[in-house]
């Protein structure tokens, strides 16, 4: 297995934790490194997995009703103060990392085909039965609201209700594109179908099909959300603006109640050993009317999809530019059908790699163009240049860039 990158910062030896190598030693030493995300006021550091058995219960069944695959999940929570631009200091960022580790009996050519990513929220607004919640399709925002000018939690306080929104950053890659969202949807009180179950295989087909942009309904069967305005089939429900009072907004089929947000993304692969990085913000405002709450949030949302690409991936990127050339191994080797090639470039390069065979006939170009410096992976699924499938056996993959080349053997498996 290739081992996980952060590509945030490094991480602390013991706990793999993320901190800031002061001295850049590649150690983690308390007295000098600054724990946690060294950008962020505050950090919190979580790390869960699917493994089966806890003192001889399977935890992973009875939670989600479904067999554990292997799933690491490493989870950084952090948020600033003090910042000037608006929107920041009312944001909670989530970064996930997702890693592959399979359990003991997991073949080195397991793959996750057909993935999924979905934030669940059950944003309770004070009390929890007057709350509305929205889609807006140009921020990629789901939010929720109070469904009326006051709270009776808040009006304790003398504070008006607020709006709280979630918004993808950064969604898992396929060959470096970013997958799209696949659906959003709001479960509420009164609805034809609930929240998926725990403990049951049920449940986890109800949490495949809201991935997929279905209500959460009992069974396979997969019938599409409705429109009420437009009459159309659609993914992404309540797209309206309850600003303006036009489109699909809530309440049209239910009284205020309690509200749950599904915002889902894929779908993408996973081989074993792969590791994706996916970044969420839960995102507050707060006025002194409930509706200009959400064109706030709005706002808020823009200030913060800018400051995360413009500063924070930047800032990433800085971070993990290699200082030499470099081919690694491809993961999973030996494969089939597909295996990744990942490399190390430290300056903008013109990049060729290439598969041959045993005999060094020239199989397949997987690159041939000018790429910028960084840890870069190209994918080779076992075709030639002409997209005939190529038999099992040997082969030899090499990176030419500049003065730099290194070959590598592969094993291809049918």
């Amino acid at each position: 297995l290739r081992p996980p990158r952060s590509t945030l910062f490094p991480y602390t030896t013991l706990f793999r934790s993320p901190y800031k190598d002061i001295n850049e030693d590649g150690e983690y030493e308390p007295e000098i490194d600054i724990p946690g995300n060294p950008s962020a006021t505050q950090t919190i550091w979580t790390v869960a997995n699917d493994l089966p058995y806890e003192n001889g219960i399977d935890i992973s069944f009875d939670f989600a009703g479904a067999p554990p695959v292997g799933i690491e999940i490493q989870l950084t929570v952090w948020a600033v103060s003090g910042y000037g631009m608006q929107g920041l200091s009312s944001t909670i960022f989530k970064d996930y990392k997702l890693i592959y580790t399979g359990l003991p009996a997991t073949p080195d050519t397991a793959r996750i085909d057909t993935m999924y990513l979905t934030q669940y929220a059950d944003p309770d607004i004070g009390t929890y039965t007057d709350d509305f919640a929205g889609w807006d399709a140009e921020h990629m925002l789901g939010y929720a609201y109070n469904g009326q000018p006051h709270d009776a939690t808040y009006d304790q306080y003398g504070l008006f209700p607020p709006a709280v929104g979630y918004t993808f950053l950064q969604r898992p890659k396929i060959n470096g594109v970013e997958t799209p969202l696949s659906s959003f949807f709001r479960d509420g009180t009164g609805n034809h179908f609930s929240t998926p179950s725990i403990g049951v295989y049920d449940g986890t087909i109800q949490w495949y099909k809201a991935a997929q942009g279905y209500p959460t309904t009992y069974g396979s069967a997969k019938q599409p959300f409705i429109d009420p305005i437009t009459g159309d089939t659609t993914k992404f429900t309540h797209d309206g603006d309850p600003v303006r009072g036009t489109g699909w907004v809530d309440g049209i089929l239910l009284p205020p109640g309690d509200r749950q947000l599904y915002i889902s993304c894929g779908p993408f692969e996973m081989a074993l050993g792969d590791t994706q990085n996916v970044t969420i913000a839960i995102i507050g405002a707060r006025t002194s009317d409930y509706l200009n709450n959400i064109t706030v949030l709005k706002y808020f949302t823009g200030n913060v999809k800018w400051m995360y690409d413009n500063w924070i991936l930047d800032t990433e990127e800085e971070s993990t530019i290699p200082t030499i050339f470099s081919l690694s191994q491809n993961y999973p080797n030996p494969f089939n059908p597909t295996t990744v090639v990942q490399y190390d470039l430290p300056e903008t390069s013109n990049v060729e790699i290439t598969i041959y065979n045993i005999l060094g006939e020239k199989i397949s170009t997987l690159i041939n163009r000018i790429q910028q410096a960084g840890v870069k992976e190209v994918t080779w699924n076992g075709t030639d240049d002409f997209g005939r499938v190529v038999s099992a056996g040997i082969y030899i993959y090499q990176i030419r860039t500049g003065d730099f080349t290194e070959s590598r053997k592969m094993i291809l498996m049918r």
